[in-house]
């Protein structure tokens, strides 16, 4: 089982794929953001979508949406298991958030 990182500082209202699962088995993967700035972001989301590219998520895809990350501190979703041909997009309204996914790869 091959462990991994991936991290984005998060442009502003830009949706960033973070992770795609390119295996044949199932991926569980931890999400992380850290508000670096001064100032609250409540515009953080996270999709979980078997899309190519972000035009392609829909609302059943998302597992957070407008989330509030206050300054200096951090937000975690842990435990999401990632099938084969998903992937992983974060998002921050305000782009005042780093973005990590760590996690495990299965076969």
């Amino acid at each position: 089982m091959a462990s991994n990182g991936w991290n984005a500082s998060l442009p502003v209202a830009t949706f960033v794929k973070l992770y795609t699962n390119s295996g044949s088995g199932p991926a569980t993967m931890n999400i992380a953001f850290c508000n670096t700035s001064t100032a609250e972001t409540n515009g953080v989301r996270v999709a979980i979508s078997s899309a190519s590219d972000a035009s392609g998520i829909t609302s059943a895809d998302y597992v957070e949406y407008n989330q509030t990350v206050n300054s200096g501190n951090v937000y975690e979703r842990t435990g999401m298991v990632i099938s084969p041909g998903e992937s992983i997009y974060v998002f921050d309204q305000f782009g005042v958030c780093s973005a990590r996914v760590h996690g495990f790869e299965g076969n």
